[in-house]
């Protein structure tokens, strides 16, 4: 090869070379095996984001290193034709006007005097029965809870306003999980302070790329595969697991983790879900 191809040689002994030098500078970085292993540890978990990433480190050189924008034909105004576009300019209004259907829908949307409750007081006088609140046992106008919870607020403040890991916890908060925990014969519990914040938080830390889950709505970002089932409708949920299993078979996939993912008891209706057939 050095015989006939003499400049390729030497192209590679320079590239080589080179990639030495850099390797050895860049060893002497702090933090540069940590960065380096981050780097391998993110290309073998997701390739993709590995690419975004150096597009994205790619695009902050380029743009530190490039020339600025050319303000030759920048016009200067003067103070007076400034104030005169200021007096022509006529703003958008930050509300639009209400049409007849909302001015209608408006008329008719009952106005509550009071605290909510189950029978609240309308502005009209009248005392009708809500039916659209969650607080169907009427707990938030029950007067030892009011107490209790002004004693606890004096006590506690309104928690600690972030997760354990961040803001830390309160001794009520770990007193209620070992209580939960006793009560459910499990090793150890975690509560959230909203029910959203655990499913935005328990089912990504175990789902990943090439897992399945089966959900009745919901997870729509997500780089898991997700399948829907009718609510409650356990011969739905056996047809998708039966339609998994045949496209296993027929694509030669192997086995991968699947999560079941449902309410325990559904906020709208109260309904339970079926686990024993689950």
């Amino acid at each position: 090869m050095s015989t006939y191809y003499p400049v390729l040689n030497e192209l590679f002994m320079f590239l080589n070379t080179s990639i030495t030098q850099v390797s050895s500078y860049a060893s002497r970085i702090p933090g540069s095996s940590i960065l380096w292993k981050y780097i391998k540890n993110s290309h073998q978990d997701d390739p993709y984001r590995s690419l975004l990433e150096l597009l994205l480190a790619c695009f902050v050189v380029w743009y530190l290193f490039a020339k600025k924008y050319r303000t030759d034909n920048f016009i200067e105004l003067t103070p007076q034709e400034v104030e005169e576009l200021i007096d022509e300019w006529q703003p958008e209004p930050l509300v639009s006007s209400l049409n007849e259907k909302q001015k209608w829908e408006l008329e008719k949307t009952p106005v509550i005097i009071g605290p909510p409750g189950l029978k609240p007081k309308l502005a009209n006088g009248s005392t009708v029965i809500n039916l659209a609140s969650f607080d169907f046992l009427g707990l938030s106008n029950n007067e030892k809870i009011k107490e209790k919870a002004i004693e606890t607020l004096r006590g506690y403040g309104v928690g600690a306003c972030g997760p354990p890991g961040f803001y830390g916890t309160l001794d009520v908060h770990t007193e209620f999980e070992r209580s939960v925990s006793k009560f459910l014969g499990a090793e150890e519990s975690i509560l959230y302070s909203q029910g959203f914040s655990t499913i935005s938080s328990a089912i990504p830390s175990f789902c990943k790329r090439g897992d399945i889950i089966i959900v009745q709505k919901g997870v729509q970002i997500s780089r898991s595969v997700v399948k829907w089932f009718d609510h409650n409708d356990m011969n739905d949920l056996e047809r998708i697991l039966k339609e998994i299993k045949a496209e296993d078979i027929e694509t030669g996939r192997q086995l991968t983790r699947r999560f079941i993912v449902t309410e325990g008891i559904f906020q709208n209706f109260g309904d339970i879900a079926p686990l024993p057939e689950l």
